[in-house]
């Protein structure tokens, strides 16, 4: 374990000479998860309106757990993939985090679209130099009807998707984690994969977008498996300003709400002229899992996007789901979003999932049950202090698809229950640091308690380009309540980003017998963040864990290349 940790910060020291004298500076922009893509990452509310870019880093903070670090893997206008790096549960939805931007980064110039005339060039004066002697540059488009005033790209024939090249964009990736306990190896695995989108592959303008793993992992029952998981090979055409229709055939994350996950069928999406969507799916759902078995479980879904204007400040979005399970009638789902985000004013998000119960077998649960929802008030200010009010709430629905939750009892389903109210208030960054504190309260079906966290952040205390965070937390309910303190320490420049993470907890547990009833825990993480070579990044880590007297360690890598 020594010498694979020395190999760990060899490879960050030799990296280190590529950090600047003075580090760039980075602008925090926040974001929320709004979905979790099994397997993948969670998506974001954040795209590249906000300037999100492919490989920019995410950091989140989950209530109760120390935070979690992702790297943006895809963007679309108004939200962006995240995929989690190294071992740890994913975020659930309604976690808030934050986009790592350079603070330099601006909005692209606009694509002109249309088939451009190469320049020619102009022939200098005597000696190259400006003045009279040099003869006037000449167009070969005069641009006769241009009047002043006009936009600049007036006139210009737009390039249709038709008429564009065939091309590949995409990326690879290569994952290894190698996770020792006190018993064995269960939780080690490696995942070799790509996704990738073929533009115009047939010459009618359309995209095939393929998303494939290899993973080789011990599992917890002890057998090692190995597993192709195919997340996407969809084709999708039309959805373009030339097409206000798009549709969507094959195995893809469903395009008009993700929350609605995994299909293997078809998706037909419409856009009115002034910006409202709505659309239908039909097909089969994968289970969300290592393997993505497919066909014991068929959906129909309807779905309908209203925004207030082009600028989509106030969108309000409405979708009902209906699932069969071996051919029986299953869920009944309304889903129910509304997002307002105005500029400089107080924003409003929530999602709300109702259950109707019209199926057979559902007794002992109404008719109408409100199985998740998360409604979240924020608001930040231009000095960069800001609020965040959070209410969560999830119950286990009724549904005859269970192959993918832990086996339960009917009663324990009858009785499951999570609610969590958190408040979270950040002070001003005013480039030497900020202080934040996190405050919830939550009640189950078992216990009720209550959390908190506060935090200081010290910007360039220990070199330009670095952020070192102090936070004491602590919990109180009956099963259980303890103390922490944590310290990360972040270097963020161009070329290397690395951080050291150290954890330090005590938790009394009063049920449980008095020589058993306290637990300290250690944990210190170790990671880093290269540019090995041009389009690649490389993540590594070393963590270890020790609860009492059982210690648990892993190393693991992710390597991701775009082409």
């Amino acid at each position: 374990m020594r010498s694979r940790a020395g190999l760990l910060l060899a490879l960050l020291a030799l990296a280190a000479p590529r950090l600047p004298a003075q580090g760039e500076g980075v602008r925090r922009v926040a974001c929320r998860v709004t979905a979790v893509d099994p397997g993948k990452g969670v998506l974001i509310d954040r795209g590249t309106r906000d300037l999100v870019k492919e490989g920019d880093a995410v950091e989140f903070r989950p209530r109760g757990a120390a935070p979690v670090t992702g790297r943006v893997t895809a963007v679309t206008d108004r939200s962006a993939t995240v995929e989690v790096v190294g071992v740890g549960a994913m975020p659930p939805t309604g976690t808030r985090g934050e986009v790592l931007l350079p603070e330099g980064r601006k909005a692209p110039a606009p694509e002109a679209g249309g088939e451009a005339v190469p320049p020619v060039p102009d022939k200098p004066g005597p000696g190259g130099e400006e003045g009279p002697g040099r003869t006037p540059p000449t167009f070969r488009n005069q641009d006769e009807g241009f009047r002043q005033g006009q936009p600049l790209l007036v006139g210009m024939r737009p390039r249709r998707p038709a008429e564009r090249a065939t091309r590949v964009v995409g990326r690879g990736w290569f994952i290894g984690d190698l996770v020792k306990d006190q018993d064995d190896w269960d939780n080690s695995l490696v995942r070799l994969g790509s996704a990738a989108t073929i533009e115009n592959p047939f010459g009618h303008g359309g995209n095939l977008g393929v998303d494939f793993e290899f993973n080789y992992k011990t599992e917890t029952n002890l057998v090692r498996g190995t597993d192709l998981l195919v997340r996407e090979l969809a084709y999708d055409m039309g959805g373009t300003r030339f097409d206000a229709d798009g549709f969507v055939f094959g195995r893809f994350l469903q395009r008009g709400l993700p929350e609605l996950q995994y299909l293997d069928g078809a998706e037909w999406i419409h856009r009115t002229e002034g910006g409202d969507r709505y659309g239908a799916s039909a097909g089969f759902m994968p289970v969300p899992d290592e393997d993505f078995d497919t066909g014991d479980d068929f959906q129909l879904a309807l779905w309908y996007e209203w925004v207030d204007s082009l600028e989509e400040e106030l969108v309000l979005t409405a979708a009902y789901q209906k699932t069969f399970h071996h051919g029986n009638a299953d869920r009944d789902l309304l889903l129910a979003k509304v997002r307002y985000l105005p500029r400089d004013a107080w924003r409003f998000q929530g999602n709300l999932w109702v259950d109707f119960y019209l199926a057979n077998g559902d007794a002992g649960k109404p008719s109408v049950e409100v199985t998740e929802a998360w409604l979240s008030l924020s608001r930040d200010w231009d000095d960069g202090s800001g609020t965040d009010l959070t209410f969560r709430h999830s119950v286990l629905p009724y549904m005859q698809r269970f192959e993918f939750v832990v086996p339960i009892t009917f009663q324990e389903l009858l009785d499951s229950r999570y609610d969590v109210l958190s408040l979270d208030l950040w002070s001003a960054d005013q480039g030497d640091g900020r202080t934040r504190g996190t405050f919830a309260a939550w009640i189950d079906e078992d216990d009720v308690g209550g959390s908190a966290e506060v935090g200081e952040e010290f910007a360039r205390l220990l070199s330009v380009y670095s952020t070192t965070e102090l936070s004491l937390y602590g919990n109180v309910a009956k099963g259980s309540n303890g103390l922490g303190a944590r310290l990360w320490h972040r270097v963020t420049g161009p070329g290397l980003n690395w951080s050291l993470l150290y954890d330090f907890s005590y938790r009394h547990f009063p049920s449980i017998a008095d020589d058993r009833d306290d637990l300290l825990q250690h944990r210190a993480r170790l990671t880093g963040d290269l540019d090995p070579w041009g389009g690649a990044d490389l993540h590594l880590y070393g963590e270890a864990r020790l609860y009492d007297e059982e210690l648990t360690w892993s190393l693991g890598f992710y390597l991701q290349w775009r082409f």
